[in-house]
């Protein structure tokens, strides 16, 4: 009853998120619903495990927040003010799970890391909402609904800076932590670990391909595929 229910939730939530993309990015609608329905279903597979409810939530909760990311799509104020707070979420929630599998706890260090990339990217997303001409949450083609300004354009590349330096520092705390968690880990929990592995090297690299292709992309088409990319390594988390 809880899978079929999760499936269905999941599901019914992936494609109202994405139906604005359905006309202009087909492909990319359906791998969003994938991911969403994916993330949801295990967790709710994962909870029914000894020990493993913390990190089923969990990665439920960040397939719910990788959907709310695509409301922006929508061009509704209150869906794209919603959108901004999604990607923390998402992204702090499965990353509680990649550092916590197969435990239960974070340690004191994780913690912290975990609440610094919430916060970090929550800051970063409502001050380019603030900001003349950066508008880019989940949304393809036209600018979607920001709120009246708060800072210059010339914020633009103060804020710009900020998420490269931010997120090349958190990616290698990451890189440290996730080390740190291979040392400590003994016997069966080795084994245990790859799937870690695996997804937290995919989710990495296409990350990084989006970011670094983004500024080299000259049309909305190619962002897409990038997109598209990134979506599709998220697949390799659960």
């Amino acid at each position: 009853v809880e899978r079929g229910a999760a499936l269905l939730v999941g599901t019914a939530l992936a494609v109202f998120t994405q139906w604005p993309t359905w006309d202009t990015a087909p492909a990319l609608a359906v791998v969003n619903t994938v991911v969403t329905v994916a993330f949801v279903l295990t967790g709710v597979l994962m909870a029914q495990q000894p020990g493993q409810l913390g990190n089923g939530r969990l990665l439920a909760v960040s397939g719910i927040a990788w959907s709310g990311v695509w409301l922006d799509g929508w061009d509704d104020p209150t869906l794209s003010m919603i959108a901004l707070f999604c990607p923390a979420p998402y992204v702090a929630a499965a990353g509680a799970v990649l550092l916590r599998y197969p435990g239960t706890r974070l340690r004191p260090a994780e913690r912290a890391y975990i609440a610094v990339v919430g916060v970090w990217l929550t800051a970063i997303y409502l001050a380019s909402a603030f900001t003349p001409g950066m508008a880019d949450v989940g949304h393809l083609g036209a600018e979607p609904y920001r709120p009246p300004p708060l800072f210059p354009a010339e914020a633009a590349s103060v804020i710009r800076t900020a998420d490269w330096v931010g997120a090349l520092v958190l990616a290698v705390l990451f890189v440290v932590l996730l080390t740190v968690k291979a040392r400590r880990a003994r016997g069966l929990d080795r084994g245990e670990l790859v799937p870690v592995y695996v997804g937290a090297v995919a989710t990495g690299v296409s990350m990084l391909l989006y970011r670094v292709g983004k500024m080299l992309a000259d049309s909305d088409a190619q962002i897409t595929e990038l997109r598209l990319l990134h979506a599709i390594s998220l697949l390799a988390v659960p």
